[in-house]
């Protein structure tokens, strides 16, 4: 069921779409990547993809000649290559099947925002002021660079409690990226997986296929997006290396 994104995703890297299916490891300069200087390793089907800085091209290459198209390899060559670890994820996606909508706790409700309307910014905003730092950075929500499919959960004062969204995943645009977001004080409740599963149909009927990115890190979005029935399509480490 992963095919089409994986040939969606090689192609974005400029690599053959048919890697997908044939053991090995792929590494490619990318002048995006220049821009930062991070490097990312892709278990994409039977390939590994390293996606990394042209100046660090040279380096990989020669690392990865060998190099079994694992995770683990990944990362071990990369530590020995003296790459700093950046993070590591998962990109997942949903079967054919959507999930079942559960119905929201008394005293909560569902509303669709409009990025361009100033009362729904003003609530954004008033969430934003009252959240963590970190949460926000996790769920990529920043009141300059709001998605179009916004979706949230209200309590009976009115105010956004769980905040979900999504814009095409810039990679692969037919897939809707999820952003999830869940105040401090109401987790515990369901209202996160309540209100992913209810954006999904949302995604489809607008002709995106719902699309789920987390951190191995957090267990909390692992969570959900498992309940959901999300599966995983790739896997990917990010490291800096010293570059002379």
């Amino acid at each position: 069921m992963f095919t089409p994104f994986f040939c969606d995703l090689l192609r974005s890297m400029g690599a053959d779409e048919r890697l997908w299916s044939e053991s090995g490891v792929t590494v490619l300069g990318h002048p995006a990547r220049a821009e930062n200087h991070v490097t990312a390793g892709y278990v994409i089907g039977e390939h590994f993809v390293v996606t990394c800085d042209p100046a660090a091209e040279d380096l990989l290459r020669s690392a990865t000649a060998d190099m079994a198209p694992t995770m683990q390899a990944w990362q071990q060559i990369a530590a020995a290559a003296g790459g700093e670890l950046l993070g590591t994820g998962r990109i997942q996606l949903l079967p054919d099947a959507l999930p079942d909508v559960q119905a929201l706790p008394e005293g909560f409700s569902f509303r669709r925002l409009d990025p361009n309307n100033p009362d729904d910014l003003q609530l954004i905003a008033e969430f934003i002021e009252r959240s963590d730092a970190d949460d926000l950075d996790e769920a990529e929500i920043e009141i300059d660079n709001l998605d179009d499919i916004i979706r949230v959960v209200l309590d009976d004062a009115g105010d956004i409690v769980t905040y979900s969204a999504a814009c095409p995943f810039e990679p692969t645009p037919q897939y809707g990226d999820i952003g999830i977001m869940t105040s401090t004080e109401h987790r515990g409740k369901a209202l996160g997986s309540i209100a992913v599963a209810a954006l999904c149909p949302i995604l489809r009927a607008e002709g995106l296929e719902p699309l789920y990115r987390c951190d191995d890190d957090n267990v909390g979005s692992i969570k959900v997006s498992a309940g959901l029935g999300f599966e995983i399509a790739t896997q990917l480490a990010a490291y800096r290396f010293p570059i002379t």
